[in-house]
């Protein structure tokens, strides 16, 4: 039998990684402040769908939100002004 590589288990998360990481925390921070919100207090498999969805809704903004937000301060993105014109 071959030998199982391990590539990739040994190493450090890249600043890409460390991205990713907070906005998917941003993310799940929304989806506790959603269900916080509207003061959830049943099993959530109860959910309806057009809840789920909102829920939903509310973790992906916070993460295109945060994902935006990093690309600006990295510089990839163009700064307000000029966006406005100016």
């Amino acid at each position: 039998m071959g030998r199982i590589k391990s590539e990739g288990a040994a190493r450090p998360p890249s600043f890409e990684d460390e991205l990713q990481r907070e906005a998917e925390q941003r993310a799940g921070d929304a989806i506790g402040d959603w269900l916080m919100g509207t003061n959830y207090n049943r099993p959530i498999a109860h959910l309806s769908r057009d809840e789920l969805r909102f829920m939903a809704a509310a973790a992906i903004s916070a993460w295109v939100l945060a994902r935006a937000e990093q690309a600006r301060c990295e510089g990839l993105l163009p700064t307000e002004n000029y966006l406005q014109g100016g």
